[in-house]
């Protein structure tokens, strides 16, 4: 008798998390891979702000996510002021970037902030940009052994996530990346690795 396959659980891989000032925060695109991985979905958004001189040239978006569990809304505001130099010409996509990550947020209950709400406040206008994300080839390079997770963090991390709504592929989980997630789970809460 052969026992039966199960699908995996959808999961945000680990290379759509980044790390701002020792903090984890999702990508848009891995909770945009994450929707695809759960199911069929519908997803609009619209203005309902255009920016001028009056409101300090500030987009609004609204966006509704329909997935077969429900419905779910955000918003998302964006003017020159609060986006880093590398997209303030772009304001407004990132407007509605940002609604879109809020609603995809929700939608599949992922308490984690998305990289691109984050304001300008977290990259100084003067900084470099951020480095180029790794080739595909070299995401799927294995790690060596001492990149690897310790078995006390996997554990740890394992008992920390049971019952949770995080969805964290630890397979492809670096030594840091968990050290930075337990640092996530366990803030406020007086615990540590």
């Amino acid at each position: 008798m052969v026992a039966p396959q199960h699908e995996p659980e959808p999961s945000i891989g680990a290379r759509y998390i980044v790390s701002v000032k020792g903090r984890p925060f999702v990508m848009y695109a891995g909770l945009l891979d994450l929707a695809h991985q759960t199911g069929p979905f519908d997803m609009i958004s619209e203005p309902v702000q255009t920016p001028n001189d009056a409101n300090g040239w500030t987009a609004i978006f609204l966006c509704r996510v329909v997935f077969r569990h429900g419905t779910f809304t955000g918003i998302g505001d964006a003017n020159p002021e609060n986006t880093s130099a590398m997209v303030s010409a772009h304001y407004i996509r990132i407007a509605e970037t940002r609604a879109k990550a809020r609603a995809l947020r929700d939608a599949l209950n992922i308490d984690m902030v998305t990289r691109e709400e984050l304001g300008d406040e977290d990259q100084p206008r003067d900084a470099d940009p951020a480095p180029a994300r790794t080739s595909r080839v070299a995401m799927e390079t294995p790690r060596r052994d001492d990149e690897r997770p310790t078995p006390a963090q996997l554990g740890y991390l394992k008992k920390l996530l049971a019952g949770k709504s995080h969805t964290v592929d630890l397979a492809t989980l670096s030594k840091q990346g968990a050290s930075d997630l337990i640092a996530e789970l366990t803030a406020g809460k007086g615990g540590s690795a």
